[in-house]
């Protein structure tokens, strides 16, 4: 399905005052930058919403990055996907930077985002401070084997 700007926004609304919905999957509904912004705004005052899926949507850097504001401050997030949407490079790093004071979120999809090398190193050194992330995957990015050996030990089990 479909999931227009207007509905994405109304959806986003109603996550601002839902106390009781804890896992949502917008998965494959060609979300834009303006929805993902909309949503990371509901998500700054949501405290219920656990899990939420994103992947296959056209969240952008743009959207990226309203959700790396989120990252710093939403206390009850655990999981998030954003698996093919269309992140890249940039929206990488900023998520990098979010995830070194996060201290909910234990799995993160980023599979599929054009993220570059820098953005890999930009995550390596993340995930060097942060201590609830489990899983994070990275597959079929852009992230090379170039930086010195321990960054390149935390490429590789990313990519894994």
């Amino acid at each position: 399905s479909e999931i227009s700007a207007r509905e994405g926004e109304a959806l986003a609304d109603a996550l601002k005052v839902n106390e009781t919905l804890t896992q949502l999957d917008l998965g494959s509904n060609q979300i834009s930058a303006r929805g993902g912004e909309a949503l990371a705004d509901a998500l700054k005052v949501n405290r219920n919403l656990t899990v939420l899926y994103l992947d296959n949507n056209q969240i952008s850097v743009r959207g990226g990055e309203a959700l790396t504001d989120v990252l710093k401050v939403n206390r009850t997030l655990t999981q998030l996907d954003l698996y093919s949407s269309e992140i890249s490079a940039r929206g990488g790093e900023a998520l990098a930077d979010a995830l070194k004071v996060n201290e909910t979120l234990t799995q993160l999809d980023l599979g599929s985002n054009q993220i570059s090398a820098r953005g890999g190193e930009a995550l390596a050194d993340a995930l060097k401070v942060n201590r609830t992330l489990t899983q994070v995957v990275l597959y079929d990015n852009q992230i090379s084997d170039k930086g010195d050996e321990a960054e390149k030990s935390e490429l590789f089990l990313l990519n894994w």
